[in-house]
């Protein structure tokens, strides 16, 4: 049965965002290791809350999603394409029912995170594969690829200009972009970027002006996501709030104590808010340091209402990896 579905769906597989930029024989390895496998109408292929080190491609039928609120989520072959795996977390957020005969291809997760022969700046796979996707409900990855559209940019051509509203965020699928900043009437390069990498998030964040300008320095294939689309699927899952009320909740919670970081300009904090140190970190340096911070404690960060550059920051914590929340504090 195994090499009978092989034979049928294996190019469909082929056609999954994920391995789509495969050689031959780096594919037909990674088949190898896996199994095409067939269930029915009502079979619960994994249950919500449970921990799961197999991850399942939908290649035929269809999947109903069903989240803690029993409300139902349908799965097609075109999700996977786009996606990748149904729900592809350590720990399911949702279970996954049949609702149709399906067939899927299985393979133990640490397979693929395994170094692979396969060219780097598969756009799709590197957005994926950033902790930032642990926050992103699986619906809300569907809707991802499916909204983001394509830009071809010639060689020299100004993406994003600083001081501009923002319009839409970016991840770059082939070529090379630089990023300059002015400051004081000097133009300085801060970052050149390719394949894989993103920009243009921060104005949408923080309702600021862009504050760089982005140029390419050859032809390259973009995609891009409205301002709506990314406050929606992106902004919104990745971005939450703590009061000073719960500080001392998200406290006992945790073995390691909160890191609190002031990321405005000056500090302006007073210490009859809140009792703890607190580190000041602009936004500008956090960027720089965000290699170096250790990835133990929770970060609580502080910013101003307007521009809301804290919640710039905490978005970058959690793509890096780091948990954060943004610290609701009274504005002086």
């Amino acid at each position: 049965m195994n090499q009978e579905l092989k034979t049928a769906h294996q190019d469909r597989l082929k056609a999954v965002a994920r391995f789509n930029a495969m050689d031959e024989a780096a594919f037909g390895a990674l088949v190898d290791q896996g199994q095409f496998i067939r269930i029915e109408e009502g079979h619960l292929l994994f249950k919500r809350s449970t921990s799961d080190d197999t991850l399942h491609f939908l290649l035929e039928g269809q999947l109903n999603l069903v989240n803690d609120a029993f409300e139902n989520t349908a799965f097609t072959p075109a999700d996977t394409t786009a996606a990748g795996a149904v729900d592809a977390v350590d720990v399911h957020t949702v279970s996954a029912v049949a609702a149709t005969s399906c067939v899927i291809f299985q393979i133990n997760r640490g397979v693929l995170d395994q170094p692979k022969s396969a060219p780097q700046g598969n756009w799709m796979e590197n957005l994926l594969s950033t902790p930032l996707f642990e926050f992103i409900p699986p619906n809300h990855i569907q809707a991802l690829f499916k909204r983001f559209e394509p830009v071809a940019v010639p060689a020299n051509h100004t993406i994003i200009q600083q001081g501009d509203a923002g319009d839409f965020f970016y991840v770059i699928k082939s070529g090379r972009v630089a990023v300059d900043q002015e400051a004081n009437g000097q133009v300085s390069r801060v970052a050149e970027m390719g394949s894989g990498s993103s920009f243009g998030q921060d104005a949408l964040i923080s309702d600021a002006p862009r504050n760089a300008t982005v140029v390419s320095l050859e032809s390259c294939e973009l995609m891009r996501l409205s301002e709506v689309d990314f406050s929606e699927l992106l902004m919104s899952p990745v971005i939450e709030y703590v009061s000073l009320e719960e500080v001392e909740a998200v406290k006992k919670m945790h073995e390691t104590a909160p890191v609190f970081i002031d990321v405005r300009s000056k500090l302006e904090l007073q210490s009859s808010h809140i009792s703890d140190q607190v580190e000041r970190i602009p936004l500008p340096m956090l960027r720089n340091e965000l290699p170096g911070l250790p990835k133990e404690p929770i970060y609580l960060v502080i910013g101003p209402k307007r521009p809301k550059i804290a919640e710039v920051a905490t978005y970058l914590l959690n793509e890096a990896g780091i948990t954060a929340y943004v610290l609701n504090v009274p504005e002086e």
